[in-house]
């Protein structure tokens, strides 16, 4: 195969030149750039795709960096987003590269492949890549969060957590613990706005020594939620700022020989395809994953392809379902 400095001589330029044809066309002038791409095309060094983006200054492909977490990949909520993603993406004749970025104060952007966009899904608020993003004028759409630098798709966290809180004290509880995710995540705080909002609404004082930290994992909610109860007898409901939590705390409340909903109402969020099927079925807040992810995609390309300018601050309403795992709280004798 012929080497990046062969067609550095080939185009009569420096090989820093062709590397940045191929990984950032935009800094490269199109007369170099259609040279280039000529050369590159004869040689089969890229597929005919590249070499027809370094033309016209775009790759075609956009880089979806998800979290680190070990099963992110696999969980629901990804897939639901990432079937959107790809719907949309595929109408617009974009590629998706799937990359998991690094985390902490490293952090770098680590695509080694030309894209014209990036799709961050629930990046925490202090990722620098987010930072990186900005100063290199770069163009992006965060997914499932909150930027004031980027753009963002997002669910209405405090409305939904709100309401669904709200739910809980229409079924008559007014001692009702929360269990949060993760502290640097946007939506993570946010849902537990909505959950003091509801309270102050109802004239129910908050307690701080309600707030148990999950950080989103099934597990953390478990062992936290056992040792809650024990301290704690006089609550009579959950509210899991995830699916995957609630189902946590129903395992440890069963553990203590209490009933859900007889004894305990647990509600979560994000209606992951499991919490139909446990018993008892989980009463949550479903969220629109594939249209976030759908219209991400559409909002992004339109700001690459000059259609929209300006930064998109895309709301979603989320749903209240009501299952099993809430009722009424029990009368005292």
């Amino acid at each position: 195969m012929v080497t990046i400095k062969e067609i550095a001589k080939k185009a009569k330029t420096s090989t820093a030149t062709v590397s940045r044809a191929v990984n950032n066309p935009e800094m490269v002038a199109p007369k170099t750039r259609k040279r280039i791409a000529g050369i590159l095309k004869k040689h089969n060094y890229a597929p005919n795709q590249l070499a027809r983006g370094l033309v016209r200054g775009k790759s075609g492909a956009l880089s979806l960096i998800t979290p680190t977490s070990e099963n992110f990949l696999n969980a629901f909520y990804f897939r639901e987003v990432f079937l959107g993603i790809n719907k949309a993406a595929s109408e617009k004749k974009y590629n998706i590269l799937i990359e998991q970025a690094k985390q902490g104060e490293n952090s770098q952007l680590q695509s080694k492949f030309p894209v014209d966009g990036y799709i961050l899904i629930s990046p925490s608020s202090d990722d620098p890549v987010l930072k990186q993003i900005e100063d290199r004028n770069l163009k992006a759409m965060v997914i499932n969060s909150r930027s004031d630098i980027l753009s963002w798709v997002d669910l209405d966290n405090v409305g939904s957590a709100r309401a669904m809180v709200g739910k809980l004290v229409e079924c008559g509880h007014r001692n009702i613990a929360i269990i949060t995710g993760r502290e640097n995540v946007v939506n993570s705080t946010d849902r537990l706005k909505g959950y003091q909002l509801a309270l102050e609404e109802n004239g129910i004082k908050y307690n701080p020594e309600y707030v148990v930290k999950g950080s989103f994992f099934e597990e953390k909610a478990y062992r936290k939620t056992k040792g809650f109860l024990s301290c704690n007898p006089e609550v009579t409901a959950i509210f899991a700022c995830n699916d995957l939590m609630a189902i946590g705390a129903i395992r440890a409340i069963q553990e203590k020989k209490k009933k859900v909903p007889g004894d305990m109402s647990v509600a979560g969020f994000d209606d992951i395809a499991l919490v139909p099927y446990i018993s008892p079925a989980v009463t949550t807040v479903r969220q629109p994953f594939y249209m976030m992810g759908a219209y991400a995609v559409s909002a992004l390309v339109d700001q690459i392809e000059g259609r929209k300018n300006g930064k998109v601050k895309k709301e979603f309403p989320g749903e209240i379902v009501v299952r099993e795992s809430t009722a009424s709280v029990k009368k005292s004798k």
